[in-house]
């Protein structure tokens, strides 16, 4: 049986109904992409699952899921629900406000739009080589770089003295 979803893109319009394609896990509260028109690209928050067509002559379906976890969790949906009613504006509205920009990227293309996606920050460690943990070695590669590359000799310093490994 097909599957559809109510999705809640960053506009002033009630929520979208789009189909699930067949063997998409999707969760509500889950962040989505979506096309949006004919070229625009939107990330949408689900909102509701359901097996009811919509009286549409096509439903577009959802591109794919942004993230592993929802976004959202049941009671900050409802929160949405209750800050779109107290101030009188669709979840969308909210959803611009109460989302980092990062989270909600968007474009003319698919390109713009993975371009834009929200990309957690990783971090770099770096370590001696093996072969540069013999003092010996080492201190023949330092007077090489000394003279040759004083920068690299600095960061090479920099790493032997964090103990063999930095951030």
């Amino acid at each position: 049986m097909p599957r559809y979803a109510d999705i809640v893109l960053p506009l002033a319009q009630p929520a979208y109904t789009f189909a699930v394609p067949e063997g998409m896990a999707l969760a509500e509260g889950q962040a989505v992409a979506v096309q949006f028109g004919a070229r625009r690209f939107y990330t949408g928050i689900v909102w509701r699952i359901h097996d009811r067509r919509p009286d549409f002559k096509t439903v577009k379906p959802i591109r794919r899921v942004l993230y592993d976890a929802p976004l959202l969790t049941a009671p900050q949906r409802a929160l949405w629900e209750w800050i779109a009613s107290y101030y009188m504006c669709r979840e969308g509205e909210v959803m611009r406000c109460a989302l980092p920009a990062l989270m909600k990227p968007s474009g003319d293309s698919e390109e713009v739009f993975a371009s834009d996606e929200f990309r957690p920050r990783t971090e770099c460690y770096v370590s001696l080589a093996p072969e540069l943990r013999d003092e010996e070695a080492f201190d023949a590669a330092c007077e090489r770089l000394e003279r040759r590359a004083p920068r690299q000799y600095a960061a090479l310093v920099e790493v032997a003295s964090a103990g063999g490994g930095a951030r």
